[in-house]
This record gives structure tokens, sequence and C-alpha cells, in this order.
């Protein structure tokens, strides 16, 4: 039996044949649940993840302040930064906690659900039915069913033990290693430029040292910076919850700019806060937020959520986190969620409803992050006019511990496309506008990483950096790559603190190392999470 490598999923009730790949065998055995259909999609579509279990997101910390430095090497001026950036995180600049717990592998999640409800407009009064799928009804019939009362979400009080209890507060506190490898000694900040070959712009950069952000020009001086704590966009929120000092609280997990110049802000598994331009909260929403957000072109908000629960159709013991896809209005009030998980059982429903048995696997027990959304990408009308797999008004959506990416029509909850290929662990996966894809590989390779471009049917590989070069770049945890005006790509390699921009020959054309560090003596470099170009078309009028 052969299983096709891309799966093809219906569009109107029509199967599109161009996704087949018959030519990669996997095994498979019949299906006797729902349970064990799902499971078998998790195990072949991911293959296990490979060596994701190993790869362990521990690291992606924020380079908030990071990108404050230009052609400097490690004196008094970087130190007057970190004591600018102590002020954002109430003294500790290193950022989060380490965590070196193997079981957790590395999981970037969230809280659980108990504050995902809490916003502007509480879940009850966003429009029903339409934009939650059954997964989602499921859930929240559960909640108000049981009529909870500091139990954690999802886990009905007579079937928790204590063991149980703890499961789900671990999957709540998982944080963040926010440093990696050794520090050296060399040169930081923008250590080359070549202005001929470099897209030009501005760098907005994130690391983990504080909950900061800057935005540099492209010779590494510092242009302007928003900063926040915490305990400034959810007063007295810690006490009152009792939230797990996980180290989540020190550093911004991923950022969005928006215009006006205000900043899109996730406070990893904890929440999603707007700023403006001179770092004012406009608003503030606690829920579990993680990973990555997106604004679509009319400015709603599409954002990354989950909530860890216990659930006996997906494993009858060990919780899970579910993963969710939550829209806002540009205020902050909630319009409408679909679980992603749920998007994933409504497609193996389907594929067995047609007697396709394909995709079933019976007797893996499967629980914790067991999908692991990383990355969401809104597909506007002039992406999803080039693309073959998605259409406007869907998200693409990269499912780490599956090496799997999907397309999730947001009118229907319906999986509309999934694909898993030579990828693994992979990161910030983007429809480009002629219909290719770019991802970050984090560990398709041994001991390093690589980019790929190709394209989402055939999965022909159209450019590649790192593939064919032995240990040119390696981050196991976080990375992404983002394609330029100009044809070149700007990578980020977190786990070394390094953000680079290549031409389409792989030159160099610009270089940017962090300038800092993390540890009890400053001795590791604090992970760069990100560095996206900003073109010169982006206004700039706000600023100081």
């Amino acid at each position: 039996m052969t299983i096709p490598r891309v799966v093809p999923v219906a569009r109107d009730g029509l199967y599109d044949r161009r996704c087949m790949d018959p030519d990669r065998p996997v095994s498979a055995v019949p299906a006797r649940s729902r349970m064990a259909a799902w499971i078998g999609l998790l195990l072949i579509a991911g293959a296990c993840a490979c060596d994701g279990a190993e790869s362990a997101d521990r690291g992606a910390a924020d380079d908030g302040g990071a990108a404050s430095v230009g052609n400097t090497s490690d004196d008094g001026g970087r130190d007057a930064l970190h004591r600018e950036d102590d002020e954002a995180t109430g003294g500790d600049a290193t950022g989060g906690d380490s965590n070196d717990d193997e079981a957790t592998r590395d999981e970037e999640t969230a809280r659980d659900a108990t504050a995902a409800g809490d916003g502007p407009i509480p879940r009850a009064d966003a429009p029903p039915g339409r934009w939650a799928n059954d997964s989602r009804r499921r859930h929240e019939r559960r909640r108000a069913e049981q009529q909870l009362d500091g139990v954690p979400d999802g886990a009905p009080d007579s079937d928790l033990n204590d063991e149980q209890l703890e499961a789900l507060r671990r999957l709540e506190s998982i944080g963040y290693a926010t440093s990696q490898g050794e520090a050296g000694s060399g040169p930081v900040g923008v250590v080359k430029h070549l202005p001929q070959r470099a897209s030009p712009g501005l760098n907005l950069v994130l690391s983990g040292h504080a909950p900061v952000a800057a935005l540099i020009d492209m010779d590494g001086r510092l242009l302007h910076r928003w900063r926040c704590r915490f305990d400034q966009a959810f007063p007295g929120r810690t006490e009152a919850e009792g939230l797990h000092d996980n180290g989540n609280r020190k550093y911004w997990r991923r950022v969005r700019i928006l215009p006006e110049g205000d900043l899109l802000v996730i406070f990893e598994g904890l929440g999603l806060v707007r700023l403006d331009h001179a770092s004012q909260v406009r608003w503030a929403w606690a829920g579990g937020a993680h990973h990555d957000v997106d604004v679509t072109p009319d400015g709603r908000i599409v954002l990354l959520t989950r909530e860890a629960r216990l659930d006996p159709e997906l494993h009858p013991t060990e919780p899970v986190l579910e993963d969710f896809v939550v829209q806002f209005d540009a205020d902050g009030r909630e319009l409408a969620s679909l679980s992603v998980l749920g998007s994933l059982l409504n497609l193996i429903d389907e594929r067995r409803a047609s007697a396709d048995e394909t995709f079933t696997m019976e007797g893996i027990d499967t629980g914790g992050d067991v999908l692991h959304t990383n990355t969401i990408q809104y597909i506007d009308a002039a992406l999803g006019a080039a693309s073959s797999v998605a259409d406007e008004g869907d998200v693409l959506v990269s499912m780490r511990e599956l090496d799997r990416l999907a397309v999730i029509d947001l009118e229907s909850g319906q999986m509309t496309w999934t694909a898993r290929g030579p990828w693994r662990a992979q990161h910030e996966p983007v429809l480009l506008a002629d219909g290719n894809m770019l991802l970050f590989d984090n560990k398709g390779h041994e001991n390093r990483s690589s980019v790929l471009e190709f394209d989402p049917v055939t999965q022909e590989i159209a450019w590649s950096y790192g593939k064919e070069r032995p240990l040119a770049f390696y981050s196991a945890t976080c990375g992404s790559a983002q394609r330029l005006a100009n044809g070149n790509t700007l990578i980020t390699e977190s786990d070394q603190g390094r953000a680079f921009e290549i031409d389409r020959d792989h030159l160099v054309v610009w270089d940017y190392q962090t300038p800092f560090r993390a540890g009890p003596q400053d001795e590791l470099i604090a992970t760069l999470f990100e560095v996206v170009r900003l073109g010169p078309e982006f206004p700039t009028d706000w600023m100081d």
C-alpha cells in the first residue's frame, strides 16, 4: 500500500488529484475508531517529526532590543543598552528561564484555557456556529455543563488525579531557554553591509533578553524602540491568577508591526497586547496566545492560541494542547474561533466516510503538544490568485510535530490542503507572490538547517540555501526566512543569534550578530528570534 506524500483534499466535494504523490510507501492498518484514524494521520503525517523529539524548540527567545547596536564590540556601549532594557524587564535582562527537562521536548506552549476566554468581549458573545467546528462546540458544551470553578479547562473534576493535574500544569507552564550557544568575542551588530546588493529598508529585531523590540537601519543604528513589561500590560494578573514563573513574562515571543507604528506583541502562552508607537497599551487580551499572529487587509487579527485540557477522545489519561485560530477586530474584540485539531479530525472523518483507510493506525499513545502549530499566514487576494493550494481568506499553518503544512478555510473550518515534504521541525512557511512556498527547514539535514523554496503541489525545489552546504548554518529550535523585494532572502538563525541576507547566488550581502547576552556571566548568546525587513515604502512618519 502506498500513501500520497501530499494529501488530496476536497474542495466542493472534488479531490484535487494534482496533489497526489503515490511513490512514498508507508505501512498502514485498518482503523477501529476515530481516535485510531486521528493517531494514524499524526504518525504518518509527521513520521513522529523524525528527530523532532529531541529538537526541542526550547530556545526560541526574543531579541527585542538586540538591534540597537551596529558594528560594535562587547563594550560599555552594549552595557548601557543592557541597563536600558533592564528597566523593561524589571531588572532581569536575561529573558525567560531555561527549561532543560527532556520530557518537555522543547515545546513552545501556551497556558491553559481558563484565561483564554478573558478579553474585551467574552467568547460566548462571538458569532455562533459558523466559525466554530465540531471540536470547538463539543468543548464549549462540556465547559457549560461542568460549570467548573478553579479546575483546568476541559478536565472533569472527578476524572482528574494528582498526576493529571500536574501534567496539565506542566503543559501550561513550559517556558523557553532564552539563550543558546556560548558567546564569542567577535564583533556584534551589523558586521557586513553591501548597499549595492542588499535590499534597502529598516529592520525590526526581537530577542530573548527583554520584553523589547527595536527598529534599526541597514547600518545598525537604533531608530526606535518599544518596551512593555508583562505587569504593565496585565496589571495584577500574576498575583490574581497564580501564573507559573516559567520566564514567559520576561520577554516577547513574536511581534507584528502595523503601518501606524503600533505593535502586536505575544507574551508566549499568556496573551496578546497592542501597543502604540510610544509603547502605551491600547488593549490586552488575556489568553493562550502563542507563536504567531497575522493581520488581514481589512484590519482583522488572526492569532494562534492553545488550551491545555483532558479529552478522552484524544487520549484516555494524558492531557493535550489544542491549537486554535482566533480572530479579533482591530480593537481586540474576539470575533471567531476554530480548532486546528478539529479541522484535522474533520478531514479524517471525511476520508473515512469515503472508505479511504490510508490514514489510519492504532495502538499509538499520543498526548501533550500533539500539533505544535507555530506559524500562521493569512492569504490575501493576490496570494490566493497566484496559489494552486489556497484561496483568499484561507490561512496557511505549520504543524511542527507532524512536519506538516496545511491550509484551512476560515469560513468553513475545513482543512483544504496539507502536505509533508523533505523538511523537519519547520518554521515560517509562507506563500510567495508566484505561488511557490518558502520555509525554514530546521532539521531536514543532520546537524544543519536549510531554507527551501518549492512548488507546493509537486514539491519540486526551486531554490535552496544550506541543503548543499554542510554546516552552513543551524538552528535546531526557531528560525525564519523572508523573501525580499529584490529577490534576496533574509534568514534568521535564531540559536546562533544571527540574521543574514543572501542573494540568489548565496552571497551574504548583509549580516547582523546580536549584541545581547544571557547567563549569569553573560556567557551565552541571547536567542535571536526574528529580524524582519521593512521596505522603503513602509510608513515612518510616526517615529519620534
